[in-house]
């Protein structure tokens, strides 16, 4: 049969558009990102369970390579929705925990409605009951009916504390005798009923429309009795090839599909292929068509509306709004914009698309898509307390490079975070003038809800401390974002987060060797997976470096990575010095190691002196008690400090009240009835880090300027630095001290802003700090 190639002078643009479909074959080994799986691929967290999608990576969890779908709560279950008729299908499965009990089912489906069982596993009511075994083993499927379009694997009923690890689910394609139509654009495959790329061209200007009709069948020819165009423009289509009908494919070949396009107006424009063949699964193959006269889609005219902040937490909000129910075509959908502190005053530019993590000025992208349904709820990441957070929502038609957004009047809507979510009788039975106070602040914090060590990911990682990025190095995509404690190295990342590759450790402040009960992991007590306690921090040339050796402030460094480092200090001790922002952090997760767990089974949790027998000395507690002070709970400490309390229902009281630290002396666990003032000041015979300077200021609470008074005892170079209270640095400066020789350096604030600020005095073996209110 003869053929034709429709040649025009007009370049065709075109971009992908996404659909939930999944090609046959496909798969998924669960090794790569998670949270953007393989098309048409979908994992449903179950309301109460962990949020979000979640992995084993332990070596003794996983089941056929590193990496396993971790299913733990009923009603859990991952779904794919194919775009054609599926083959045999193959998968791992095993039990972790104690014996399964449960019911665990593996389905087909039509329509994703009605679900047939394929395979059960079922404790309670079958005879005999048939259970998931505890090592992983393969299982080979096979659809009962050519129509099922969906399979899932589905945690009905969980009974014992035993979960599901699901591993490298393979779904081939099917083995055809009769014909069967598939239709491709640039080996892309267009499922029945799907769009094809959308795609662009001048008013009046003709250009092609390229597709392949393939047989899938092995034995019988596909016969293409007629190819028809309808819709609401199809008079701008024309259909070029096949030119005769009927038309014939045989068995495993291919024939083209030609459409011209030539727009009449400007804007968008959509029409229906429709192929009618002997397919018997699927006569009727339709192809939907969506490009634009010009250059651009046309602009929706509706916006959406009731923004509203249903969950308003120190560290979550959820926000949602109404999508319109009209005005917003198929290929539509909306874009929502993040800005903190500020109104979003930025705007999509159209022909580009936009995915979560990119920024648009000062803005970033929180959602890009389609939504369907009367209410769309979505939860951004990396919120703190006492912030106010600003959100914009345009609608858009079109995709790729005609995709044009509505930037008419946006929905716009903001919430600002509560400063803490403390109990306000929390600490009622607290009194720092009772000799019990330590026993008492003990007994309040401890016993808790302790959470496994191997769970870091999944809560404090997944919920709270990754933030959305965009980031393209080299040929991959990262979407994830973490911040080393220590050095403040910012690592892009994919889920699962993987501690081995992105060579990251969950650091215990107050060290696990320092621990009374060390080994404190097998089996893992409370104290060794304690969340207040643990950090993400780079292990590479970080958590290595700093092992087991106090905090301290570096005088003579002897090796460094980014802000963090470790040396000698002042007196000749190695120590490890963290970058500013976590000083006051670690200092107050050892405190509360220290008192927390103080007393239990008789162990005194004073700071260890020595550690050990190569670390000769101990922890100084007034250099912790100094960071507490200098640098006091900032938003993102408030915020974590709720989130934790309502994971182990504890909090950390030196977060809500640093002055406790007063009160106690961890070099032997003891009370401090009247603490001297300032409390981090060594008694006579400790070296102090501020005894040969003088440092004041004036006036204090200023407005514009504010005059530095330092005088010192010695010769030296200082630095001048300013903190804001989220330990921000605002302001830098060196200047030179003459020994006994009072001198004035003038600041000017005013472009600092209201509020609390630090400011710090410090040379090589000098440092004083005093907080300064400006109003």
């Amino acid at each position: 049969m003869k053929k034709k190639l429709l040649i025009t002078a007009f370049a065709l643009l075109v971009s992908m558009i996404t659909f939930a479909q999944a090609p046959v074959p496909t798969s998924w080994d669960f090794e790569s990102n998670i949270t953007t799986p393989p098309q048409g691929w979908q994992i449903t967290d179950a309301p109460g369970g962990v949020a979000g999608p979640t992995t084993y990576t332990s070596a003794s969890a996983t089941c056929e390579g590193g990496v396993a779908l971790k299913l733990d709560e009923t009603n859990d279950q991952l779904i794919v929705f194919l775009g054609q008729q599926p083959g045999e299908i193959k998968f791992f499965l095993k039990c972790n925990g104690s014996e399964w009990e449960g019911e665990f089912q593996v389905q087909e489906s039509v329509d994703g409605s009605n679900w047939i069982d394929m395979l059960t596993f079922d404790t309670l009511s079958s005879t005999p009951a048939t259970i998931i075994p505890s090592s992983c083993t393969e299982y080979t499927l096979n659809p009962s009916n050519p129509l099922t379009r969906y399979i899932r694997f589905f945690y009905e009923l969980k009974v014992s504390g035993s979960n599901v690890a699901l591993d490298n689910v393979r779904i081939a394609a099917p083995i055809l005798g009769t014909a069967t139509l598939q239709v491709q654009q640039n080996s892309n495959t267009i499922f029945s009923g799907n769009y094809a790329a959308s795609f662009s061209s001048a008013v009046s200007t003709p250009s092609s429309l390229n597709f392949t009709m393939k047989n899938l069948g092995t034995v019988d020819t596909l016969f293409i009795s007629g190819i028809s165009i309808t819709g609401a423009n199809a008079s701008d289509f024309v259909l070029t090839e096949p030119a005769n009908f009927p038309d014939s494919i045989f068995p495993n070949g291919t024939a083209p599909l030609n459409v011209s396009f030539t727009p009449s107006a400007s804007g968008t424009r959509t029409a229906t292929i429709t192929i009618a063949t002997n397919d018997v699964v699927n006569p009727s193959y339709v192809i939907n068509l969506y490009g634009a006269g010009d250059a651009l889609a046309t602009e929706p005219t509706v916006q959406a509306s009731n923004l509203t902040f249903p969950v308003n937490k120190t560290y979550r909000v959820v926000s949602s709004f109404a999508p319109v129910s009209s005005g917003v075509d198929e290929v539509g959908g909306y874009i929502i914009l993040r800005r903190d502190g500020q109104a979003v005053s930025d705007f999509p530019v159209d022909g580009t698309v936009y995915e979560r993590g990119k920024s648009i000025g000062s803005s970033k992208v929180v959602y890009s898509g389609a939504i369907s349904g009367s209410n769309f709820s979505f939860r951004p990441n990396w919120i703190k307390a006492s912030t106010s957070y600003h959100f914009a929502v345009f609608t858009y038609n079109g995709d790729g490079s005609i995709i044009n957004y509505n930037t008419n009047s946006p929905l716009i809507g903001s919430v600002t975070t509560p400063a803490t979510m403390a109990n306000p009788s929390e600490y009622n039975g607290i009194n720092t003038a009772n000799a019990t106070f330590l026993s008492d602040l003990s007994a309040l914090i401890n016993p808790h809800q302790s959470t496994f060590y191997s769970n870091y990911t999944t809560t404090m990682i997944n919920l709270f401390e990754v933030r959305d990025t965009f980031a393209v190095v080299g040929a991959n995509t990262f979407r994830r974002l973490i911040n080393c404690v220590y050095s403040g190295q910012a690592t892009v990342y994919n889920e699962p987060f993987d501690y081995t590759a992105y060579d990251f450790s969950r650091e215990h402040s107050y060290p696990h060797s320092w621990m009374p009960t060390f080994d404190a992991s097998s089996p893992e007590k409370p104290e060794y997976n304690d969340q207040h306690n643990l950090y993400p921090a780079r292990q590479s040339n970080v958590n290595a470096t700093r092992s087991n050796y106090p905090l301290g402030k570096v005088v003579t460094p002897e090796q460094s990575f980014l802000d963090g480092k470790i040396g000698t200090d002042s007196t000749g001790r190695r120590v490890y010095e963290p970058r500013d922002v976590h000083k006051g952090r670690a200092a107050r997760a050892m405190m509360y190691m220290a008192v927390c767990y103080n007393g239990i089974s008789g162990n005194n949790w004073k700071f260890l002196n020595p550690i050990s027998g190569t670390i000769p000395y101990g922890q100084d507690q007034y250099i912790l008690k100094r960071w507490n002070d200098q640098f006091p709970p900032s938003d993102y400490d408030r915020a974590r400090n709720d989130f934790l309390d309502s994971l182990q229902q504890n909090r950390n009281p030196f977060v809500d009240h640093p002055e406790y630290a007063c009160y106690i002396d961890f070099s032997n666990m003891s009370y401090v009835a009247n603490p001297q003032t300032p409390c981090y000041k060594a008694p006579s015979g400790i070296t102090e880090l501020n005894n040969n300077l003088i440092f004041y200021m004036f006036p204090n609470p200023s407005s514009e300027n504010v005059s530095l008074y330092f005088s010192s005892t010695k010769t030296e170079n200082l630095t001048v630095e300013i903190f804001d209270i989220s330990g921000k640095k605002v302001f830098t400066k060196n200047v030179n001290s003459v020994a006994g020789i009072q001198q004035t350096e003038t600041i000017n604030t005013v472009n600092f802003g209201k509020g609390i600020y630090t400011i710090s005095l410090k040379g090589n073996t000098t440092l004083k700090t005093e907080k300064l209110i400006l109003n």
